[in-house]
């Protein structure tokens, strides 16, 4: 039967990395760990030998304890996690963690510290390769072997577990192997202790996925000591049968350990061994032949998942719900019979060795994706002795011996190119050749040789290079190229010696240089070919009389500068130019000075400009125009007293003027054009040439003339007794102005003649109709009198008395 275990972090997100180089966040804040410093005189105390190995969170180097005269191994932690919290944490926790462990299979700590290139753990240096190392070269152990590792592995855990450490990270990379066959833990990073258990964490997936229990991927925070069981099942798994434990195939483990592997890979904690002690006793007991079954392994029909017994024709188990029943592995046939089957009863496949051609192609295939193309090459040679026509193990046999070839073709390449000194094309090829085999350490140690031999090349082409200078009197050159052999080796008394005089010969260059910028004022380059001098020569007296004297003048100047500055900006031209023509008889070619008194020179002629241009509108009685001349003046900044006296003088007239204008033509609203024409002439006096003035002055006495015509008119009209006429000619004068007082005058006389003689006329009417009535009366009488014999006389008498009742009665 076979146990799958997929990489259910992969479906989480966590990707799988090589074993000797993952890290992972830590668990814990730095402010829970801290240590002090080691003293600066401890410093020198250890001596690096060589370089071993590089993680995720720091470096590892073989050294010398000078006190002790000792190997030790040194981890120190990289810049960049130290800069991290996290990083230093877990650092620190990796320490604290193996020094609070004493164990002959835990690698010891003596030191913890930190300096001036930052923390560091001095370990004990196990001097031998590591248990996943020993796999890869020489495959599965036997199972005496992995039975007397597996033993003193669990006895080093169990000690850490009762100590209140889980380690996390049990793994076969994390396991060391002295000379002596000695398995010492390593590698602490991932450490937790119970007193941390409450503790915020944020890890998700911290391990390596391939020896982690399926909780420790979904919440780091809540895994106990049953993690570590987990993965030393998965590394026992390793061990006895040399693959990677992404799978676990029951087939392929011996007999006797099937159980106790089983029992420490469960998938949930509380089905696993209760503790290392448990398993321990168990291993213990193969040793001496009891070998613990398997629950399933005696009971016929039983489910291959749980064991429980079920019904031969179930096709589902009643207890976990398990299949029964599986598909024939041939695509073409998909007969399904029970789990167990050897044959398929359609086709006749052989189930069991197809099974086992597909256990070596998945284990070529790790190895493959792992770069062991050797032993990829070999397993897929004995999944081709069970079917040497197998289309996918030949195709991928062709594959990984193409890259196999490729590979060693680019080996042979790169001594070539190291034999020739090109560096840079060998790297080019290491690094192709790294990405068909990433684990090679010949090609790693190469590539990390490729730096220094780069240096020693380069050192010899610079010197060369130097010597070539010197003949040519490239002094300039041959510094640079001293300067290139220093920066690669600050040490090289060689170079420095050439640095040395090719600095002498170029100081003796330089001053000649000097020189000719003084004589050309161009005393910034001179200042800065001085620094130059001075970094050659420090303290230099020659150096200090140029640099002060070019100081002083250029300091005068910006002085100067800074001043005319200041009086250009307030308007002061004048000045501003003055002080330019300071700077320009030190430097006539200063641009600053030359460009700052042609704007001042410019801005004077053009000040002058408006100033007389003003004076000119001004005489011409254009005031309006003269106050907009000067005030352009404003703009530049160039108002004086004067200049503002005459603005106001100007202004003042303006207003006067426009005092008596506005004053007229309210005189001629109110048609006193007399005072028109004095208001006019006042406005005319200020500005003879004003148009409001002249008009209204010429309207007003236009008036004045038609309403003394009318009026004469009129006296005329009157005269000759036109009266109506006249009052016509009077009624036009008044239109014009309605208050004329002779007009009204001489209507008012008219109006007073014309009622006088109309009272004559009524008068006159009055008397000729009395007469007529009278004589009319006397002939009526006189008739009536006649005919009716009266007495006349008595009549007339009565009519003469103006009684006339007592006439017509009589």
């Amino acid at each position: 039967m076979d146990k799958a275990f997929q990489g259910r972090m992969t479906e989480q997100g966590i990707k799988q990395e090589d074993e000797r180089n993952i890290e992972h966040e830590p668990t814990v804040g730095p402010n829970e760990l801290s240590f002090e410093p080691i003293s600066l005189t401890d410093k020198n105390r250890y001596e690096i030998l060589k370089f071993l190995k590089k993680g995720g969170m720091g470096k590892v180097y073989k050294a010398r304890d000078r006190k002790i005269n000792k190997i030790v191994a040194l981890k120190r932690l990289l810049k960049d996690a130290e800069g991290k919290e996290k990083g230093l944490s877990r650092f620190l926790r990796e320490s604290q963690a193996i020094a609070s462990l004493n164990h002959s299979n835990i690698v010891d700590i003596s030191n913890i510290g930190r300096d001036e290139d930052g923390h560091f753990i001095v370990m004990e240096y196990v001097e031998g390769e590591n248990l996943f190392d020993k796999i890869s070269k020489e495959g599965k152990l036997n199972i005496n072997e992995a039975i007397g590792f597996a033993m003193q592995i669990g006895k080093a855990l169990s000690y850490a577990h009762r100590k209140g450490v889980i380690h996390r990270d049990i793994k076969p990379s994390n396991i060391l192997i002295t000379k002596e066959g000695v398995p010492k833990i390593v590698d602490f990073g991932l450490a937790q202790t119970e007193r941390e258990s409450g503790l915020s964490q944020t890890g998700y997936g911290m391990g390596t996925v391939d020896y982690m229990p399926p909780e420790q991927g979904r919440d780091a925070k809540n895994v106990d000591h049953r993690a570590d069981i987990y993965a030393f099942g998965a590394t026992f798994y390793e061990m006895v049968t040399g693959e990677k434990p992404k799978k676990i195939y029951e087939s392929k483990i011996p007999e006797e350990l099937r159980a106790i592997i089983f029992k420490a890979t469960e998938d949930k904690p509380e089905d696993r061994y209760f503790s290392v002690d448990d398993l321990l006793r168990d291993l213990e007991g193969v040793r001496v032949g009891k070998v613990p079954k398997l629950e399933h392994a005696s009971k016929e029909g039983s489910c291959h998942n749980c064991g429980f017994i079920n019904l031969l024709d179930v096709k589902y188990c009643k207890e976990c719900g398990a299949g029964l029943f599986e598909k024939c592995p041939n695509s073409n046939c998909g007969y399904e019979d029970k789990v167990g089957t050897k044959f398929c009863g359609k086709c006749g496949l052989n189930i069991e060795q197809f099974k086992q051609i597909q256990d070596h192609l998945i284990t070529a295939k790790d190895h493959y994706s792992s770069y062991n193309y050797s032993r990829a090459i070999k397993e897929l040679e004995k999944a081709l002795q069970f079917d040497s026509n197998f289309k996918e193990a030949v195709n991928l046999k062709k594959e990984v011996e193409r890259k196999y070839q490729a590979l060693n073709h680019l080996k042979a390449n790169v001594q070539s190119l190291f034999k020739e000194e090109k560096y840079e094309d060998a790297e080019n090829i290491l690094k192709q050749s790294l990405e068909l085999s990433p684990r090679d350490e010949n090609s790693v140690k190469m590539l990390n040789e490729i730096p220094i031999r780069v240096k020693e090349r380069d050192i010899k082409s610079y010197l060369q290079g130097v010597k070539e200078a010197f003949e040519n009197k490239n002094f300039k050159l041959a510094s640079m190229e001293c300067l290139k052999i220093l920066n690669i080796d600050e040490a090289n008394e060689e170079a420095s010696n050439f640095l040395a005089e090719s600095n002498e010969k170029m100081i003796q260059e330089m001053f000649v240089d000097v020189d000719k910028l003084n004589s050309n004022y161009q005393w910034g380059e001179a200042l800065h070919l001085i620094s130059r001098i001075e970094e050659l020569a420090p303290g230099n007296l020659l150096v200090k009389s140029h640099k002060e004297e070019i100081e002083a003048k250029l300091s005068r100047i910006q002085n100067l500068l800074k001043e005319a500055k200041q009086y250009f900006v307030a308007g002061k031209y004048k000045q501003a130019l003055e002080n330019c023509r300071i700077i320009l008889g030190i430097n006539p070619h200063h641009e600053d000075a030359l460009e700052l008194s042609e704007k001042a020179e410019r801005y004077i002629s053009k000040s002058k400009e408006h100033l007389d241009r003003g004076r000119e509108l001004y005489n011409k009685f254009e005031f309006e125009a003269a106050i907009n001349e000067w005030s352009k003046l404003e703009k530049l900044k160039l108002i004086n007293d004067e200049i503002a006296s005459f603005i106001k003088e100007a202004q003042a007239k303006i207003n006067i003027l426009n005092q008596h204008i506005k004053q007229a033509k309210d005189a001629f609203s109110a048609h006193k054009f007399e005072q028109v024409i004095l208001e006019c002439k006042e406005a005319l006096r200020i500005k003879p040439t004003d148009n409001n003035a002249v008009s209204l002055s010429e309207s007003a006495r236009n008036i004045l003339n038609k309403i003394a015509q009318l009026k004469k008119n009129a006296k005329t009209h009157i005269g000759n007794r036109q009266y109506k006429a006249g009052i016509n000619c009077l009624c036009k004068a008044l239109k014009y102005n309605s208050t004329e007082p002779e007009a009204m005058r001489m209507i008012s006389e008219v109006k007073t003649t014309v009622r006088k003689i109309r009272k004559r006329m009524f008068r006159v009417v009055v008397v000729s109709f009395t007469s007529m009535v009278f004589t009319f009366l006397i002939i009526f009488f006189t008739f009536t009198a006649i005919k009716n014999r009266v007495d006349i006389h008595a009549i007339k008498k009565y009519i003469g008395r103006q009684e006339y009742k007592i006439a017509l009665k009589k």
